[in-house]
C-alpha cells in the first residue's frame, strides 16, 4: 500500500485540520508569539493531533498503556 493512502485512511484529513486550527489561532492571537514560532507550530499541531486521534488509534494507544 503507497503511504500516501496509509495516511489518509489513518489520519484523514486530520493533518488540514490542524494547520487550519494553528491558522485560525494566529489570527485570533497575534501577539502570542510563540505560535508563530516553528516550535511552537510544529507543538501545536502535535497536541491537536493527539486530541483528535482517530478511534483506531485511540484504542491501540490505550491498549498499549494497559500493558505496562
Amino acid at each position: 500500500m503507497p503511504v500516501r493512502m496509509f495516511y489518509r485512511n489513518t489520519f484523514k484529513d486530520l493533518v488540514n485540520m490542524a494547520v487550519f486550527g494553528l491558522k485560525r489561532k494566529q489570527m485570533k492571537e497575534p501577539n502570542n508569539q510563540e505560535i508563530f514560532t516553528k516550535e511552537g507550530s510544529v507543538k501545536f499541531v502535535a497536541f491537536y493531533l493527539m486530541e483528535n486521534l482517530p478511534d483506531g488509534e485511540r484504542k491501540s494507544m490505550i491498549d498499549d498503556s494497559d500493558s505496562d
